[in-house]
């Protein structure tokens, strides 16, 4: 059968095509992404597997394979009509009746209707099927508008993150309710601590007035006969029953200095001051020191009492002792040092003025080489306190004017011998004043153990420094070394 014959089976509502070989189409999707599969007999709605756009494919032609083209042969020339022939030509119009006008709310009806089907990857089960990529194009009767510009096929998809399992945040009443007993635990001691501070702190103001009466009646009478361990223990206690009670209390300022003064008695140091010259000064290597001392001695108490004078230096306008620590046998020092008392809170208020004397105790802080040549001692601010129950520094080798006369008598004579040919070294405080006369300055400071007292004399051939040592239970002080300076 012809094609003209295949034709009128098809007008007439033929069984379709003899051939029974499949029919394959090959298309694009607006997007640009190729489908490919096998026609069915009716029309196929599909949409894009990759974008999901609508796709619309053609059922089986009715029309056979068109034969391979032949070898391409060149274009020939078309003679040129006659005018006889063109004369049966009719180059019009040909009008269409009854045409259906075709509008935009027909289409999406039309597009309504269709019931669109996603396309799969793989073709309908089968043979193999063979999809020819360089098919010739079958030909048609009328000329085809180009097809529209595949876009560039985008490549697979980057593989998902591996989605990592995140816990749940836990409210506060599951938090709470996961460590109930822990918080329960913690609610009873907090409750337990405050009970406790609670009873001590009313025991405490109820017992506040008697510890306070107890610190001035025994504790003052203890530091003055120094029992520094006893007086302290009470004095301490009555000083926090003054702070509990803000200090609304008759001899609240007395009992606060005088365990300011027990505390000092207590904690004296065990080294002279001399002795800390000597070690610092042989001290290798010599960086090394100010961690050392502040290992062995810092925070030791010394009571110091001396004149303050800037004598020695009139440019220098900051407080100084009249106070020389000098080693050595004599007659010239090896090491000296000096205090320094200029960052004292005691003196900040109302510094004292050349000529005053000054009687404290303070915790050492420091001992550094100054640029004199000096070495100097200094003290922790806060730590001074000055010294007014004088009767207990007798207890630790301190003079008592009254008892002693060195200071105000005048009718001593003259020593019958000398101790040490050229030095004085063994006199006691009456020989060296009967000798020489009254000193024109007389220094003290007290460490555990030990009192040494300084006498200085200025003249018009040199100065001279005696330094007396007396130990607790010694009736007089001695000699213990003799310095001079020839000018």
């Amino acid at each position: 059968m012809g094609w003209l014959g295949r034709a009128r089976n098809m007008l007439q509502g033929g069984d379709g095509p003899e051939s029974s070989e499949p029919q394959y189409y090959r298309i694009t999707c607006p997007n640009g992404h190729a489908l490919r599969g096998l026609r069915t007999e009716g029309f196929q709605a599909l949409r894009c597997p990759s974008c999901g756009e609508g796709v619309f494919i053609l059922p089986v032609s009715p029309l056979p394979e068109p034969p391979a083209p032949a070898e391409r042969v060149p274009k020939r020339t078309r003679p040129e009509r006659s005018e006889a022939g063109n004369a049966g030509w009719d180059e019009g119009p040909i009008p269409l009746e009854n045409a259906p006008i075709a509008t935009a709310a027909a289409a999406e009806e039309d597009l309504d209707e269709i019931e669109w089907e996603d396309a799969t990857a793989d073709p309908a089960p089968g043979p193999p099927q063979a999809f020819p990529e360089d098919a010739p194009p079958r030909p048609s009767a009328r000329p085809r508008p180009a097809p529209p510009r595949q876009r560039e096929e985008i490549g697979p998809a980057p593989p998902p993150r591996p989605l990592v399992p995140v816990a749940p945040k836990a409210s506060l009443r599951d938090w709470a309710y996961d460590h109930r007993h822990r918080l329960v635990f913690a609610g009873v001691l907090a409750l337990f601590l405050l009970t406790v501070a609670t009873v001590w702190r009313r025991r405490l103001l109820e017992d506040a007035p008697r510890a306070i009466e107890l610190a001035q009646e025994k504790g003052i009478e203890l530091l003055e006969a120094g029992k520094f361990d006893e007086a302290n223990l009470l004095l301490s206690k009555g000083a926090r029953a003054v702070d509990a009670i803000g200090g609304a209390h008759q001899g609240a300022a007395a009992v606060r200095q005088a365990a300011a003064e027990a505390a000092l008695f207590v904690n004296l140091g065990r080294s002279s001051l001399e002795s800390l010259v000597d070690e610092a000064g042989r001290f290798d290597p010599p960086a090394s020191w100010p961690a050392e001392f502040k290992r062995l001695y810092a925070g030791q108490a010394v009571i110091l009492e001396g004149r303050v004078s800037n004598q020695d230096r009139p440019s220098d306008t900051s407080p100084r002792l009249d106070l020389r620590v000098m080693t050595g046998d004599g007659p010239r020092p090896v090491r000296t040092g000096r205090i320094d008392i200029s960052k004292l809170t005691l003196f900040s208020g109302t510094p004292p003025k050349p000529g005053d004397r000054v009687l404290f105790g303070g915790r050492l802080e420091a001992l550094t080489l100054g640029s004199d040549g000096d070495w100097v001692f200094r003290f922790e601010p806060e730590s001074a306190v000055a010294i007014t129950h004088t009767r207990a520094l007798t207890a630790i080798g301190w003079p008592d004017p009254a008892a002693d006369g060195a200071a105000g008598r005048d009718d001593l004579g003259v020593p019958g011998g000398r101790r040490d040919e050229g030095s004085l070294r063994g006199f006691t405080d009456q020989e060296v004043q009967g000798l020489l006369g009254r000193p024109e300055s007389v220094a003290r400071w007290a460490t555990q153990g030990q009192t040494i007292e300084q006498w200085s004399y200025r003249g018009l051939k040199g100065s001279q420094v005696i330094n007396f040592k007396r130990r607790p239970g010694e009736p007089r002080m001695t000699v213990s070394a003799h310095f001079s300076a020839q000018q």
